[in-house]
Order: structure tokens, then C-alpha cells, then sequence
């Protein structure tokens, strides 16, 4: 290592480090492989308030949607029905638990993530010749690398708040299977579920948009530098991982439970 190298490595905090990631990626972590302090709590708390910001809005909205949704059923009643029913009561936001359990389970779901992701990449570059790889540096690398999904839960919890609507079809998944709760109906035998093919299709596309693309890109950056592995290797090994963690959020598609879940 060069005493540039180390120069550069020693002064670069946490938040010229966000801004490295985004602007200059390959400098930025080649500057982490040898910095003593990584700063991965930065993009952790990052990634809890995007999160947050993203589950309260959608909340809100869908709330909000839902809502809509019984007035509009109720008022398409005769008299006598309204009378049976009932006046709904006044719309009010979500309960706290309705809010803030999906966020911290979604949270604990990208721990788990960055976990599994860092183990398998030190397990690859170990198993390609780099036997010094280290989880704690491929852990602070696959965390910065999740950077733009952090960036998507800003926007679109931004979104969500400037539009009052919420977001159901992630990625791409809305040209083949649209998501968005339908208005009530009083005839439910008249509802049809969607194909299996569809489902698996918009689970493999809700996982597919530009922001997956510009992480794929950094965790590929990363493994070249972090696990010394040259660029093809790495790529490679960030697509299968990629395959591997598609395939088995698709299970939940395939058994004909919708798009079910993200694992990792």
C-alpha cells in the first residue's frame, strides 16, 4: 500500500465516504480495503430511516386507500343495506403496530441480508484464492453496496407522501401483475386469483429495477477489491449469488402464495 493510499484511506470519514460511494464507487472502496475504520453504521442508520420513512407513508396511504375503498362500497348500497351496515366509523391513521412492526421486521430482514451476503462472498473469494479474506471488511463493503436501496426507500417514501398514493408494484413487476387492492365488491365469487405464471414473473420483476442494478454494480466493485478476485470472477459471483437469493424468494410464487416475501 502506497502512502497516498494511506493518507487517503485515514482521512476519508464517513461522510465523504457516502459521497464516494455514489460518485467515484471503485476509488471509495478501494480506499475501505484498507482503511482501520470502515464506518458501516453510517449506511445502517441510513438504511433504518429509509426504511421508516417508506413503512410510514405507505402505511398511511394504504390506509387511506382502504378507507376509500368501504365508503365507496357502502355508498354503491341501497337504503335498506346502508341501514344493515351500518355508518362506518371516522378514518383515522394506522395503529402504531400496523407501522412500526413491518419496518423493524423488514429491518432485521436486511441485517440478515448483509449477513448472508457477506458470508457467501468471503466463502467465494476464499474458495477462487483469496484466503485472506475477512468477513468484517466484506460486511462494511456489502453495506455500503446496498447504499442505492436505501436511496429507493427515500424516494419512494417521498413519493408516497407528496402523492398520498402508495406504491404496490415494486420494480417492474407492475407490467405483468398489478398489485393495488381492488374496490370491495359484494360479489366474491366473481374474483380470480392470478395465474401462478404471472406471480412468478412479477416476483422475479418486482426484484429487478435500476436501483438493483446500480447495487449489483457497487457489490461487484467491491468483490474485485475486497476479495482480489479480477473483474469477470467477481461479477460472476455476484450474479450467483443474485440467482441464488432470486430462486429462493421465488418459492413462495411458485407454491401459489402470491410474490411472497424478500429473504435476502
Amino acid at each position: 500500500m502506497t502512502a497516498t493510499a494511506t493518507s487517503l484511506s485515514k482521512t476519508l470519514g464517513p461522510i465523504r465516504t457516502l459521497v464516494g460511494i455514489i460518485t467515484r464507487p471503485r476509488r471509495t472502496m478501494s480506499h475501505l480495503s484498507t482503511a482501520q475504520r470502515r464506518w458501516w453504521w453510517l449506511p445502517a442508520l441510513l438504511m433504518l430511516g429509509g426504511l421508516a420513512l417508506q413503512g410510514f407513508f405507505f402505511a398511511r396511504a394504504n390506509a387511506e386507500l382502504m378507507y376509500q375503498h368501504q365508503v365507496d362500497w357502502l355508498e354503491s348500497m341501497s337504503d335498506e343495506q346502508r341501514t344493515i351496515v351500518g355508518e362506518l366509523p371516522p378514518e383515522t391513521d394506522p395503529h402504531p403496530l400496523m407501522v412500526w412492526l413491518p419496518v423493524g421486521g423488514r429491518a432485521i430482514g436486511t441485517l440478515v441480508t448483509w449477513l448472508v451476503w457477506a458470508g457467501l462472498i468471503a466463502l467465494a473469494s476464499t474458495f477462487l484464492g483469496h484466503n485472506g479474506a475477512k468477513f468484517g471488511g466484506t460486511f462494511a463493503m456489502v453495506a455500503w453496496a446496498r447504499i442505492p436501496f436505501t436511496l429507493r426507500a427515500v424516494v419512494q417514501g417521498i413519493t408516497m407522501a407528496l402523492t398520498d398514493r402508495a406504491i404496490y408494484n415494486q420494480g417492474l413487476s407492475g407490467l405483468v401483475l398489478d398489485s393495488t387492492p381492488a374496490p370491495m365488491s359484494g360479489n366474491f365469487q366473481s374474483y380470480i386469483p392470478p395465474a401462478r405464471g404471472g406471480q412468478v414473473l412479477a416476483a422475479l420483476l418486482g426484484r429487478v429495477d435500476i436501483y438493483m442494478v446500480w447495487a449489483m454494480i457497487l457489490t461487484g466493485i467491491g468483490i474485485c477489491i475486497f476479495g482480489h478476485l479480477p473483474r469477470r470472477r467477481a461479477t460472476l459471483v455476484a450474479l450467483g449469488i443474485w440467482v441464488i437469493a432470486t430462486a429462493i424468494n421465488l418459492v413462495p410464487a411458485l407454491l401459489g402464495m402470491g410474490q411472497g416475501t424478500r429473504f435476502f
